[in-house]
């Protein structure tokens, strides 16, 4: 994918971005919506890498669930790194104090609003995306990037509904997102070279 995300991206989630132009504008906060199976991942991904996160969810018991998932895999991963003698029991708890610092959560959907990229990884039904997008849309700053993690449904139809498909993109994961850092990215008909 060669539009918009850029170096910010290439920080964040890894290879999957090496050939995204040099001159794209940096991403330092990202917006996850969701923090089920694949939410949490790339909320994880994005904290490790240093971004400032703001992972949000319609209520506080999936708010938890997400949070524990985080805490859990970003717990295991470190515990690997010590028992492998690859990091010291110091530094990985440092390490996890600072990722989980980069993290926070709401319940809320206008804790995005000044994200400069705002990634969904809601349910898979249309008549629950559109909504969304036109929702963030008219909510979040004008140059924030939008992302769908979607596997299945139409870009452009949600980057339409967003009101700026210049800057929406398809931007899906393989699970798990925090250890298979290899994103695939999708530009629509409007996504735009420049944004």
């Amino acid at each position: 994918m060669r539009t918009m995300l850029g170096s910010g991206l290439r920080r964040a989630f890894g290879r999957g971005f090496s050939s995204a132009p040099k001159d794209v504008k940096d991403v330092y906060t990202v917006g996850v919506v969701g923090l089920g199976l694949m939410g949490h991942g790339i909320a994880q991904a994005a904290a490790m890498a240093g971004m400032r996160v703001i992972g949000v969810e319609r209520e506080e018991a999936a708010v938890e669930a997400g949070r524990n998932r985080i805490e859990g895999s970003i717990s295991r991963i470190l515990a690997k790194q010590v028992a492998k003698g690859t990091t010291t029991q110091d530094l990985a708890e440092q390490e996890a104090h600072r990722v989980l610092g980069n993290l926070r959560y709401e319940t809320h959907i206008e804790a995005v609003k000044d994200c400069d990229l705002v990634i969904e990884a809601i349910v898979e039904d249309m008549r629950i995306k559109v909504p969304f997008w036109k929702q963030l849309g008219a909510l979040c700053k004008p140059e924030a990037i939008f992302a769908s993690n979607t596997s299945s449904l139409a870009i452009t139809a949600q980057a339409e509904a967003s009101g700026r498909p210049s800057q929406f993109v398809g931007l899906h994961f393989f699970n798990p997102v925090q250890l298979m850092r290899l994103p695939g990215g999708i530009a629509t008909k409007h996504t735009s070279q420049e944004a």
